[in-house]
């Protein structure tokens, strides 16, 4: 059952009917309202106000954040034409979070984010990396240079900016000829490029159903407002079938049935087009069931039918969920899931550290000894085994 709280939050963002009676814990509702990136949402602000609940607290923080988040736009927007600047011609696309307000779902500063996204070709994610680092970012401790082209993204920040994700794939297992066959010139930016909606779309649903089943506890209720928000305004404009046919290239069947049947099921809202005729041209495709109330309360640390361990002689372990995550992200393919399984661990297996050398110092090994690459690999086999086994490491 839903606090009184967390009913009249889900009111204000527009995904649930206002709910009766009084007494509402403002604190509670600010908290949540942070908590879930929607604080500066103007839908939010409007209805609170129309309650009266819109209280001092609520007001002046929700100000300081569009007022921040209006600032991080505007360095963010003078970055990209920097970065187009000095690009040579190279491609750059916007993905998510910045490329939502170019698309139309959201006005200026009205969506809190905290990173900017970018995509490159996989062959200038070097080139790239050399200029991040020329315009004054810092890579994370987790970028290496020399694995950038075999690395989906990579991490860098700069105070005004904040943090950037340079991506060479959207995700990992979208097919990238198609993605890039289907770009458009980003509005806010001259020379820099966005996603089409389908593929915007289809984006939204891999990557938010990819956090839902991996991290249902921490998870943001702005990311379900993105895939209603874009059923609203895309839905009746799709071609059901063409949207099926490209998830099926990105593999991304399982996540896009799995929000249609949560937009009918979960939230009340009106939906432009028949949403049952937009499942069926999925034919079947199966995926966990998204929870409003498991995302709003953020109480449960897992569900049963993600982290039971299946029998007796499974272990309880990382690597029980890492197989099941890709279980329900290749939507029960069997071959799928065991060539995912094998990616992500010869990617594990062969994840050399970082060229400063802490990573050697910190298990033992001398970051200058000529033979230190080889001698990661027992380290990196134990790492693994132990996790399989689901021991402390």
């Amino acid at each position: 059952m839903l606090t009184r709280e967390v009913q009249m939050f889900l009111w204000g963002i527009g995904l649930r009917p206002k709910p009766q009676g009084q007494g509402v814990d403002m604190e509670t509702l600010a908290r949540l309202a942070d908590g879930h990136g929607v604080l500066t949402l103007n839908l939010f602000r409007e209805r609170l106000e129309s309650t009266g609940f819109w209280q001092p607290l609520l007001s002046t923080t929700s100000q300081q954040l569009r007022e921040q988040a209006l600032g991080q736009r505007a360095a963010r927007l003078a970055f990209l034409q920097e970065l187009t600047a000095q690009a040579g011609g190279r491609q750059v696309v916007v993905l998510k979070g910045l490329a939502l307000e170019g698309a139309g779902l959201y006005a200026a500063g009205e969506r809190w984010s905290m990173d900017l996204d970018i995509l490159v070709r996989r062959e200038d994610a070097l080139f790239f990396h050399d200029l991040l680092i020329r315009l004054g970012f810092s890579p994370v401790a987790s970028v290496l240079r020399h694995r950038l082209h075999r690395t989906h993204e990579s991490g860098y920040t700069r105070p005004e900016v904040g943090k950037i994700e340079l991506h060479t794939a959207p995700m990992p297992q979208f097919d990238l000829p198609s993605f890039w066959e289907h770009i458009t010139p980003f509005l806010l930016t001259e020379g820099i490029w966005m996603p089409d909606v389908v593929e915007t779309f289809l984006l939204l649903a891999a990557h938010h159903y990819h956090h839902y089943v991996c991290e249902p506890t921490n998870y943001q209720l702005v990311w379900v407002l993105d895939i209603v928000r874009a059923l609203q305004q895309w839905g009746a404009s799709f071609n059901w079938t063409e949207v099926a046919a490209r998830a099926r290239k990105h593999r991304s069947q399982a996540a896009v049935a799995a929000w249609l049947r949560f937009v009918k099921e979960e939230v009340e809202v009106n939906l432009p087009f028949d949403v049952e005729a937009a499942v069926a041209a999925f034919k079947g495709a199966k995926g966990i069931s998204i929870s409003l109330e498991t995302i709003a309360s953020q109480t449960a640390r897992s569900r049963p039918e993600y982290s039971a361990p299946g029998p007796k002689w499974w272990p309880r372990s990382t690597f029980t969920q890492f197989f099941l995550r890709h279980w329900e992200e290749s939507n029960h393919n069997v071959w799928l899931t065991a060539g995912l399984v094998v990616k992500g661990i010869w990617r594990s297996l062969s994840a050399i550290p970082d060229e400063r050398g802490t990573e050697f110092a910190r298990i033992g090994i001398d970051p200058n000894d000529p033979l230190r690459k080889l001698k990661w690999w027992p380290y990196r086999v134990r790492h693994l085994v132990s996790s399989a086994l689901g021991r402390k490491r």
